[in-house]
């Protein structure tokens, strides 16, 4: 918490080179962060306890920096509020009906701390049902959040505007 709360990260979510760093600034905290390449029917995320401290493991799933980002937090959400629990997450997706608490519960710790809340998502949703157009920058602007984060909801809703952002990765 005390990294998250830091906000030290939200200066650098762009920054590939920084995301991939956090398995050794994770070490100091005694949490073990993994990147694994994606491979067909794998998670994006899942978390693990070894001796009580907890490994994290992410995968490139969708080779998105945004989506590593939010299975990040998510997994994060469950070592803070499932500590000792072993849970994968197969779709970070709160719109499907089937999720069980604890996904829900990581799901909004990761919206409150990458998109300040859920209304992001609910405008996005209402303006694509609407048929409104979307601006990324003013919605980043609206909502306090990095541009990355307005282009995670785009990309998953397939909104097709070459203003979002989009950065690849790879482990």
């Amino acid at each position: 918490m005390d990294w998250i709360e830091s906000n030290e990260w939200g200066k650098e979510v762009q920054k590939i080179k920084y995301f991939k760093n956090l398995p050794n600034l994770f070490s100091e905290f005694g949490v073990a962060l993994v990147y694994v390449k994606y491979l067909p029917k794998t998670v994006y995320g899942a978390i693990r306890w070894i001796d009580g401290n907890p490994l994290i493991q992410i995968s490139d799933r969708n080779k998105s920096l945004a989506v590593c980002w939010v299975t990040l937090f998510h997994e994060i959400g469950h070592a803070i509020l499932h500590e000792n629990e072993e849970i994968f997450d197969l779709d970070i997706d709160t719109t499907k009906t089937n999720k069980n608490n604890k996904e829900i519960e990581a799901n909004k710790f990761s919206y409150e701390y990458l998109f300040n809340g859920d209304k992001l998502r609910k405008e996005i949703f209402a303006k694509i049902s609407n048929r409104e157009c979307i601006s990324p920058k003013e919605l980043s602007e609206k909502y306090d959040v990095d541009e990355l984060f307005v282009g995670y909801w785009l990309n998953k809703i397939r909104y097709s505007n070459s203003n979002y952002k989009y950065i690849t990765i790879q482990f």
